[in-house]
Parts: structure tokens; sequence; C-alpha cells
């Protein structure tokens, strides 16, 4: 899965820890995006909101295919009860993806999530009619 580290070569977890307790991590940090022997990518994340209502059955297209780095991962678990998005923790699925520039990470992120389905199970509503 691509993550910062994969971008820039910093990698946070190793010096937020340090920081914290009082090291002086900047320079370190600022040498490691300094470094023009370090490889660099644009990478992307995009989002695939949750149908409005219902209980999600299951999304397909997760497993691709894909281009080289792009990765999809399905958030909502089978079962799960949806009634729109609320907050990131409703997000039905996202896309990450890493390219030589934003315009192609994004893209191919965005197209990722274009080829997921979402099978969602509706309860009709009574009408009371006869």
């Amino acid at each position: 899965m691509p993550r910062l580290p994969d971008a820039t070569g910093v990698d946070l977890v190793e010096y937020q820890p340090r920081q914290t307790v009082g090291e002086r991590v900047l320079p370190e940090v600022r040498a490691v995006l300094a470094d023009q022997g370090q490889a660099r990518r644009c990478e992307a994340i995009w989002f695939a909101a949750a149908p409005p209502a219902g209980v999600l059955v299951e999304v397909t297209g997760v497993e691709g295919p894909h281009p080289d780095g792009v990765r999809t991962d399905v958030l909502g678990k089978p079962g799960t009860r949806l009634d729109g998005l609320h907050s990131s923790d409703s997000r039905l699925a996202q896309a990450r993806a890493h390219a030589d520039t934003p315009e192609e990470a994004l893209a191919l992120a965005r197209e990722a999530i274009g080829r997921l389905e979402s099978v969602t199970r509706v309860t009709p509503l009574s009408t009371g009619l006869l």
C-alpha cells in the first residue's frame, strides 16, 4: 500500500515519537527530503461513498485488474447498515495510487473506484394500502 515514506522517504511513524520525547528531528527530515537519490512518486487516494440506505451485501471489482501502483480496499463489511456519508467512517471503499505526476495518480485512484460495484439490500416500505 502506498504510504508517505513511499512518496517522500520520510517515515513519520519513526520521527513523530522521537520528536515527542524532545529529540530534534527536523534536520534529519530535511536531509531526507533534500536527498536527490531518493525516489519520488506522487500519491493519491480516492474514496467511494456508501449508498444512502440499505444493508451492504457485497462490493465487487476490488481485485481488479488494476494498473501497477493501484490498490483498492473495501472499508465496509457485508451486513453493515448504510445510511449515507456522514463521516470518514461511513466510506464504503478507498483506492490508493502512485504515479509520476499528481494528475496521473489521482486519475488512477478515481478509475479504480469507478470500477467498483456495490450490492445493497433495501427493505421495501409498507404503504399501508390494500
